[in-house]
């Protein structure tokens, strides 16, 4: 992560990994025993941060590295660790670190920037991350054009409006609280998609999400025709009205609080189908199958279907 750095200091090595900070882990790879025979201290756990004020992660010149902030991780200390030499050895090593983690445009593991007081506004183009890239509330504005991402994107609670055309994201993209607006027709996420609490009006032709798809209080009116949806999808405090031709939710189906007014003839919901609180739908159609629950709550629904089947409870005041 990028909220730290961190390393094992013993009399005369300095070890870290390639990717991962976590001294437990670096202690593991590398068999490091915490006592010698005569039970003293063989290490320190130290860990260095970015300075707070830089806007530029990748600037890793010698002048920007000095403001990182250089922190022992241990309350008790070996008898040969001395403060003012071991951290001048430690720092010897950030740069080295940091360019066996960057190489080629690719950073090797996960780079979280949330909640970390980075003031980053920008990343370098054609960056690849090869774990998640975790940049929730920060102040970044776009993203650089060729961004891969191995692991998951966090974008909740920036300024984004738009992203990259050919974005690539192999885990799930949240967009939650975000101030995107539309979506690329070439993006791919290998996951799940939030889009919750957002401005979005409409989602690109062809999107397959393979996990769910959070529309949660969006300005959605429509959805695709053929829009794959591998897991649970929410339309919750939307406008939508109708479901597109070609639907495919692979796990629960949430319409409470829409305007929808009718649900495709065959619909198959592989979980939970909730129609709470929608006033304009009047019937269900022929042959709906609901895994789950199937809550008609505050509906004008009257009458059900003689082919309906639905494996749990049904919700309604008849």
């Amino acid at each position: 992560m990028c909220k730290l750095i961190s390393m094992i200091l013993t009399k005369k090595e300095v070890y870290f990994l390639d990717s991962g900070d976590s001294h437990e882990e670096i202690i593991e790879k590398f068999k490091l025993k915490e006592y010698n025979s005569k039970k003293e201290l063989n290490f320190v756990r130290v860990e260095i941060t970015p300075d707070q004020e830089t806007t530029d992660f990748f600037d890793w010149s010698e002048e920007a590295l000095s403001r990182w902030t250089y922190k022992v991780d241990q309350d008790i200390m070996p008898d040969w660790y001395v403060s003012e030499y071991d951290e001048k050895r430690t720092r010897e090593y950030l740069p080295i670190v940091l360019k066996e983690r960057f190489k080629d445009n690719i950073w090797n593991g996960y780079l979280d920037f949330s909640y970390s007081g980075v003031k980053i506004t920008e990343l370098p183009a054609d960056l690849q991350v090869g774990g998640s890239l975790d940049l929730r509330n920060t102040n970044i504005t776009e993203l650089p054009a060729g961004l891969q991402v191995g692991g998951s994107l966090y974008l909740s609670n920036t300024n984004i409006t738009e992203l990259p055309a050919g974005l690539r994201v192999g885990g799930s993209l949240d967009l939650s609280y975000s101030k995107i607006t539309k979506l690329p027709a070439d993006m791919h996420v290998g996951g799940s998609l939030n889009l919750s609490n957002t401005n979005i009006t409409e989602l690109p032709a062809g999107l397959h999400v393979n996990g769910y798809l959070n529309l949660y209080n969006t300005k959605i009116t429509k959805l695709p025709a053929g829009l794959h949806v591998g897991d649970w999808l929410s339309l919750r405090e939307t406008n939508i009205t109708e479901l597109p031709a070609g639907l495919h939710v692979g796990g629960s189906l949430n319409l409470s609080n829409t305007n929808i007014t009718e649900l495709p003839a065959g619909l198959h919901v592989n979980g939970y189908l909730s129609l709470y609180n929608c006033k304009n739908i009047i019937e269900l159609p022929a042959g709906l199958q609901v895994s789950g629950y199937l809550d008609l709550n505050n509906t004008k629904i009257t009458k059900l279907p003689a082919d309906l089947q639905v494996d749990s409870d049904i919700y309604k005041d008849f």
